[in-house]
């Protein structure tokens, strides 16, 4: 291991508990927990300190946390790597021997506890109708469960999670939703049983709800936004188990939170698959890297894109998805993942939602390297590879969560969304700028800055589904220390009461504050 000696924080102040515990947190613990998919836990003390030089040393190749998504290419809400500075606090940390710091101890302390969020909405918790048996053959197997949601009104998802029984054995799963109250009876079934025919031939309501892989443990769509699930759906889960040689049992379950706030738009799922590669058959011969093609129909409608997942298998070496113009000029860039890994995939969420106007077609790129230098390449010599479901198999996936287009979309931040308790964003600082009156009634809105706005410096307001109502930024002046805004959207019609934020940008600094309308 390589460590950095840039002398750039005062080493002796440098310790676990101020330092380098809320950046495990921040980056590591979703995964590296007791009980979590992770094989070791990093939210405590003692197994961090037994694990410091193999942290140091995988976060400083960037190997951890496993981050693959291009962020030159497209950015999105949900990334996670550690920035230049955290890898180097790490280093001085180990460099200074690992002190742990001062404990805070809040009960001895009289401290109030740590608040926790109020959840909203109603959440439930389906698992399987009895537990799974894995029988000990060494095999991998895709098994079906059919799992009724006992949902007595239509309703919208507002987020998803599928919690695994067995961590050591379950892969991935996929679920789906099914509408026509037939599909029963499939509990453990597998997927090489010929009975499963006459259930895929149902039409399900949705082929594509939710993608689990380690690390991808849940998707939450934005204020606003939900999955329509109609009363008395079931579930239907695909889970993969690897191999195992001894009997073991698997109960796993999904939860699922439907939100009690008014839900403006409808999340849909497309599925871009096997049917849509261009340059058929889909074969990736031996001792060859070969580059497949897709692409959608030419759009119908205008979309904007939540959330995008690729997919492939061992061979995998690349994948990138983006939108083409009718004149093959504009490119609208959706993801690029230059160094595939099998075991670190996921949805990733856009940081803006990402408009695709009709006449456009969704596109994919894909390169395979069924070579022996291929480290994972699970055939030894090389065969031939088909589209399949096992590991051994390959697919060409990419599943995108969207919305049917709406104008201003473009400027609706994803990162940036209001909560509805009024909490502030981390991050976030309003120093520097007051707003009055506050609430505001009807009238004017005053905004003052201890510092004069800059040329370039951008103002919006946004609502509390994060839709942006008005920018302000052109009736920006350079050096004005005081904008008015007049309490009307971008349609000069009066914004209606309820919350909302006001968002500055100056000079690479962002600021917040929130905006009660009455």
């Amino acid at each position: 291991m390589v460590l950095l000696h840039h002398p750039i924080f005062g080493q002796e102040k440098i310790n676990f508990e101020t330092n380098i515990k809320p950046i495990l947190t921040k980056h590591c613990v979703n995964c590296h927990q007791n009980g979590g998919i992770a094989p070791f836990a990093l939210d405590n003390w003692e197994d961090v300190d037994a694990r410091a030089i193999m942290i140091g040393a995988v976060t400083a190749s960037k190997y951890m946390p496993p981050w693959r998504a291009d962020t030159s290419f497209q950015h999105y809400k949900n990334e996670n790597y550690l920035s230049k500075t955290e890898i180097e606090l790490i280093q001085q940390w180990i460099q200074n021997e690992q002190p742990r710091g001062i404990v805070e101890r809040r009960k001895e302390k009289g401290l109030p506890p740590n608040k926790v969020k109020k959840k909203q909405g109603t959440e439930i918790q389906i698992g399987f109708n009895r537990a799974f048996i894995i029988k000990g053959e060494n095999k991998e197997e895709f098994r079906f469960f059919h799992m009724p949601s006992k949902i007595k009104e239509n309703g919208f998802i507002q987020s998803i999670e599928f919690a695994p029984g067995n961590k050591k054995q379950v892969h991935h799963s996929r679920i789906m939703i099914d509408t026509t109250q037939s599909i029963s009876g499939i509990d453990g079934l597998s997927e090489e049983d010929s009975s499963i025919l006459k259930y895929q031939t149902k039409p399900l309501a949705d082929p594509f709800l939710f993608g689990w892989v380690p690390g991808n443990d849940k998707i939450i769509f934005p204020k606003g936004i939900g999955k329509k699930i109609y009363a008395n759906s079931d579930f239907i889960v695909n889970v993969h188990y690897v191999p195992s040689p001894i009997q073991v049992v698997d109960s796993s379950s999904i939860i699922i939170q439907l939100t009690d706030e008014p839900v403006e738009r409808e999340a849909q799922t497309l599925t871009l698959t096997e049917n849509n590669i261009s340059n058929q058959p889909f074969i990736i011969y031996p001792n060859k890297k070969s580059t497949f093609y897709m692409r959608s129909p030419v759009l119908q409608d205008s979309i904007s894109l939540i959330s995008i997942m690729p997919h492939m298998h061992l061979l995998g070496q690349s994948i990138k998805s983006y939108a083409l113009a009718p004149n093959n000029l504009d490119t609208l860039k959706h993801i690029n993942v230059p160094h595939w890994d099998f075991h670190w995939q996921g949805f990733y969420t856009f940081s803006h939602l990402q408009k695709i106007p009709t006449g456009y077609k969704i596109k994919g790129e894909a390169v395979f390297d069924n070579t022996s230098n291929n480290p994972f390449n699970p055939n030894s010599p090389p065969q031939n590879v088909q589209f399949g479901e096992n590991t051994t198999d390959e697919m060409f996936i990419v599943y995108y969560h969207y919305l049917l287009y709406q104008p201003g979309d473009e400027n609706y931040n994803l990162s940036e969304l209001v909560s509805a308790s009024l909490s502030e964003y981390p991050g976030i600082n309003a120093a520097g700028v007051k707003i009055y009156p506050n609430p505001l009634n009807d009238g004017n809105l005053t905004l003052e800055f201890n510092e004069p706005l800059t040329a370039g410096a951008k103002i919006y307001i946004y609502n509390a589904q994060g839709k942006l109502v008005r920018d302000l930024s052109p009736l920006i002046e350079s050096n004005m220390s005081t904008l008015i805004w007049d309490g009307y959207n971008q349609e000069h019609t009066a914004c209606t009461p309820g919350l909302y934020h006001v968002s500055i940008n100056q000079n690479g600094r962002f600021y917040s504050v929130k905006l009660i309308k009455q």
